[in-house]
């Protein structure tokens, strides 16, 4: 991803730990760990470089530590992009040996952080720290011993071109069928709950006279046009308390299906609407939230509104801010709506989205989804992206280890192992990636 991230190829994004007194130390968000030299989730190291012996015992070792994890390197001040296990390779080297760690290691942060697709993948790269075992401080005593820094990365490998259309040819992948939410309005029991809700009113300027309740069931019964004017009386409802607002959303989330809004301003404010409704506020509305989204998403004449990457990527990260969720049907739109967006990408595809919407799923969402519908609308997306997306795309989930998480999917249902199989094919032999600090 090197070229796409700073312009020039890059050998990896750099995990470093201290290697001393027969165990390996590093920083983390838990501050100061260790584990057995190779030991962390990274794997063995691809590059170990030798720093030559130190003078400092053991004892010693463990006091600077200690020092250190109570205040420079409490887990409260890690910043992955800021003050990493790289600062602290490069502290404790200087510490044991008189000199630190190589300096390209050190500043390789601040330059992607320096591109704009590095900021857009920062809270990705956040969350992919190494664990281990925090310090106990009383690692016993001991001296004379070698100090080495061991760098963690690898080279994201590719799959070549024909082995890829052989794996098209042969899979279901890519789905091109939008989901849709085209469930018909209940309008009898609408029109009961906006009676209610709009008796409740206390100030004018959110209350509906009759005449404007009757063009509010107009047009959800689909006899009144939705002009300018009627636009703004259907709206008004957005002015009502949370709970009382599910109502309007229906209605739009219904005629996102067809073509019944009069202008473009229109489609942007039902869009901006619906995503302000992506929140923890209220559940019920996230969820109709999500599935207008997803309807604006499958019909021709409104996914105009979503093809710029700054509206697209405020929907997703309102979504993917929403897991986990406890509320079934909330997860299972919120998966139909990362599945429309991957289908979207087949047709119009775009680097920054395609990328965006892989690590929002690799970090965000399979991780917490609990219905199997859910899993498995989100591991068609998956596949969307992996086969149709650009070739960074794929390695960013190889570098991710992306397939020891599909891997727990070949027990489900049938359906939902088939789709992980396919997409474990995608990715390819499993290798080393590309380690993220």
């Amino acid at each position: 991803m090197g070229p796409a991230l700073i312009g020039r190829p890059l050998d990896g994004i750099w995990h470093t730990g201290i290697v001393v007194f027969g165990k390996e130390y590093f920083f983390g968000g838990s501050g100061i760990e260790f584990c057995n030299p190779g030991g962390t989730q990274l794997g063995q190291p691809l590059q170990v470089e030798d720093l030559g012996e130190t003078e400092i015992n053991e004892a010693l070792f463990q006091d600077y530590l200690r020092t250190q994890s109570q205040d420079r390197f409490r887990g409260d001040r890690y910043d992955l992009l800021r003050h990493n296990c790289n600062n602290f390779s490069h502290e404790a080297a200087q510490f044991l040996v008189g000199k630190g760690i190589p300096q390209h290691i050190l500043d390789l942060p601040n330059e992607i952080m320096a591109t704009p697709l590095g900021q857009m993948l920062a809270p990705m790269i956040q969350q992919m720290t190494p664990s281990g075992n925090s310090l106990p401080f009383n690692m016993g005593n001991g001296e004379g011993a070698n100090g080495a820094v061991s760098n963690e990365a690898a080279a994201g490998g590719l799959s070549s071109l024909s082995n890829t259309q052989k794996e098209i040819q042969n899979a279901s992948f890519p789905y091109k069928d939008f989901i849709t939410f085209d469930q018909a309005l209940k309008v009898d029991g609408l029109a009961k709950k906006l009676e209610e809700f709009n008796s409740n009113q206390k100030n004018e300027d959110t209350r509906l006279t009759d005449s404007e309740l009757k063009v509010v069931l107009g047009i959800a019964k689909g006899l009144v046009r939705l002009s300018d004017e009627n636009f703004s009386i259907l709206t008004k409802i957005q002015k009502w308390e949370k709970s009382q607002v599910f109502p309007l959303l229906d209605i739009l989330r219904s005629k996102c299906l067809k073509p019944s809004f009069d202008n473009s301003n229109q489609i942007k404010e039902v869009l901006n609407m619906f995503e302000k409704n992506l929140s923890s506020d209220s559940q019920v509305n996230s969820m109709l939230a999500a599935r207008g989204i997803s309807n604006i998403l499958s019909n021709p004449k409104l996914q105009h509104v979503l093809t710029e990457f700054e509206n697209l990527e405020k929907i997703l990260c309102s979504a993917t801010a929403l897991f986990p969720t406890g509320h079934q049907n909330l997860e299972i739109s919120l998966a139909s709506l990362l599945y429309n967006v991957s289908v979207q990408q087949i047709q119009k595809p775009n680097l920054e989205a395609s990328v965006l919407v892989a690590s929002s799923i690799a970090t965000e969402v399979l991780p917490s989804l609990t219905q199997d519908e859910a899993i498995y609308r989100t591991l068609l997306a998956l596949g969307n992206i992996t086969i149709t997306g650009p070739a960074e795309v794929k390695e960013l989930l190889q570098s991710m280890e992306i397939g020891n998480q599909v891997k727990e999917y070949m027990k489900k249902e049938e359906k939902i192992a088939s789709c992980s199989k396919e997409i474990l094919k995608m990715l390819g032999p499993a290798s080393d990636g590309l380690d993220l600090d």
